[in-house]
This record gives structure tokens, C-alpha cells and sequence, in this order.
């Protein structure tokens, strides 16, 4: 049997910011047909670690790739709430979440909001299929009102 080499479409540098703690150091991501497989520090940066990269950085692949990692958001179906009782998560759609949080927040808003704090960044547990990009503005569209002033920073 031969070992047939299949042709790599895609094999380039990514550039953008490490989100795995709030230092955002600058970062490049080696990319190889759609799957990451190296992260480098980006040496001329001045931002965050200036160039080098933590341990928390050097392992955002292991965190990426890791089979245990949450990848849709999660219902708790048991209404009982204390320690060792089973929450029996059930995976929900993206829409169903957004269905669920956005009338508990626009009831917040109107109540009181200064008891709404509204801090989002991106993170590497986030999975790639949704990003900030997607779910901030319309979270933000659905839930703001137009005195409210969220800035959002990716």
C-alpha cells in the first residue's frame, strides 16, 4: 500500500490576538487547511506579553482541540438547585438560547439597569462556529436600549 500525500490547500498565517487571559497578546496562528497547528508569539508586537507568549497562550490548542470541550450551550433541566444534585444539562440550539436570555435581560433593563453589567470577551472556550461577531450584535440589537451604550471589543 502506497502512502498517498494529499494536497494541502490552505497553509497560512494568521494574525490576530491570543484571548486566554485579558492581556490579549498579539499572536500568529499557523493554519493548515482549516485546522490551527502552531502558535507563535508575534515578535514586533508591543502588545500584551511584546512579542512572547504565556503558558496559557503556548496551550490554546490543547484547549481548542480538547474533546471535553462545550461546543453548544446547555439547558439545566432539573429546576432542583444544590450541591450534588444532577442539573441534567440538555444541549439547546444558539437560537433557543438567545430565545431564552433576551427576555430575562430586556426585563432587567427595564427594571433597573444599573443591575445589568454587560462585560463580554472573547475567549478560546468560545467555539469557533460562533464567534463574538455573531452573537454580540444581536444580542446587542435584541437587548440595548438605544440610551444604553455596550461597547463591544473582540
Amino acid at each position: 500500500m502506497q502512502n498517498v500525500r494529499q494536497k494541502i490547500e490552505e497553509d497560512i498565517w494568521v494574525h490576530t490576538n491570543c484571548a486566554r487571559c485579558y492581556a490579549f497578546c498579539a499572536i500568529r496562528v499557523h493554519r493548515v487547511d482549516g485546522v490551527a497547528i502552531e502558535i507563535q508569539g508575534e515578535p514586533d508586537s508591543t502588545f500584551g506579553a511584546q512579542g512572547g507568549l504565556c503558558g496559557k497562550g503556548t496551550a490554546a490548542l490543547q484547549v481548542l482541540y480538547d474533546p471535553n470541550r462545550l461546543n453548544v450551550p446547555l439547558r439545566r433541566s432539573n429546576p432542583e438547585k444544590c450541591i450534588g444534585a444532577d442539573p441534567r444539562w440538555k444541549e439547546i440550539t444558539w437560537d433557543e438560547a438567545l430565545a431564552e436570555i433576551i427576555p430575562r435581560l430586556k426585563k432587567i433593563l427595564e427594571e433597573d439597569p444599573k443591575k445589568l453589567v454587560f462585560m463580554t470577551a472573547q475567549t478560546a472556550r468560545q467555539p469557533q462556529k460562533l464567534s463574538s461577531n455573531t452573537w454580540r450584535p444581536t444580542l446587542h440589537k435584541q437587548v440595548c436600549a438605544p440610551k444604553v451604550c455596550v461597547r463591544f471589543v473582540s
